[in-house]
């Protein structure tokens, strides 16, 4: 919500910090970094007694001041597009930590697996029933949760978890790329971005005379369109 989208994350627990939560994000180019740092009072000789306190401090990374005027910025962290639109209510260019969902469920996955056996041409895929195939790629992940989801990242990158449940179902690198593509595709055509194309989206996201809310949006759904496009360009 608003307000956890203000908060600061320290030892697990979140932290307001009025005035810093107003810094924008920039990413590499943020010119400012939050730091939470241990100091004893100086009016206290008691070294235990230390005090965590927020600074903002000039990036390390900068040689040079920030100018009058300036704005001062900050990084929200490395994160997927999905925390950037949901929290922040923005939409980062050419983030490649964006990773779009391929699979919402073990049993989603297992499901297609068992569908698509013939198609790659995997005798376990074929054979096994579908809770065996579940029962496999639970086993594999680091999650006990049969809601977890699995993902592809930017330029193609496969997410930890859905390669270790390919390795559980003993499937090949060819293989592996057969299910990509075929679910990315059928996501494209039949998923939640049909309603437009690339091209409409892009120009959403670039007009001046649309509301900020349909540019975010718009610049949302190219980011995912992209990352599921990526396996398809490789077919080719």
């Amino acid at each position: 919500g608003l307000m956890e989208s203000r908060c600061f994350k320290q030892g697990g627990v979140r932290v307001t910090a009025p005035g810093i939560d107003l810094c924008n994000h920039a990413g590499d180019k943020a010119n400012c970094i939050v730091r939470f740092v241990s100091e004893v009072p100086k009016d206290n000789d008691d070294l235990a007694k230390k005090e965590t306190k927020m600074k903002l401090q000039v990036s390390p990374d900068r040689f040079k001041p920030i100018e009058k005027g300036e704005e001062i910025t900050i990084s929200y962290g490395y994160q997927s597009n999905d925390i950037y639109f949901s929290y922040f209510g923005f939409v980062p260019f050419d983030n490649d930590n964006d990773t779009a969902v391929l699979f919402e469920s073990v049993e989603d996955l297992s499901e297609f697996l068992k569908l698509a056996g013939e198609e790659i041409q995997s005798d376990l895929c074929r054979n096994e029933t579908t809770d065996n195939l579940a029962a496999r790629i639970l086993s594999s992940t680091s999650s006990s949760s049969s809601s977890q989801s699995f993902s592809i990242a930017s330029n193609g990158k496969i997410e930890s978890n859905l390669s270790k449940a390919f390795d559980a179902c003993e499937l090949n690198q060819s293989q592996r790329a057969i299910v990509i593509q075929k679910r990315c595709h059928e996501i494209l055509t039949n998923g939640p971005f049909v309603g437009t194309t690339v091209r409409e989206d892009l120009r959403i996201a670039e007009s001046e005379e649309e509301e900020e809310k349909h540019r975010v949006c718009a610049r949302y759904r190219v980011a995912k369109k992209e990352i599921y496009a990526f396996p398809l360009k490789k077919k080719r």
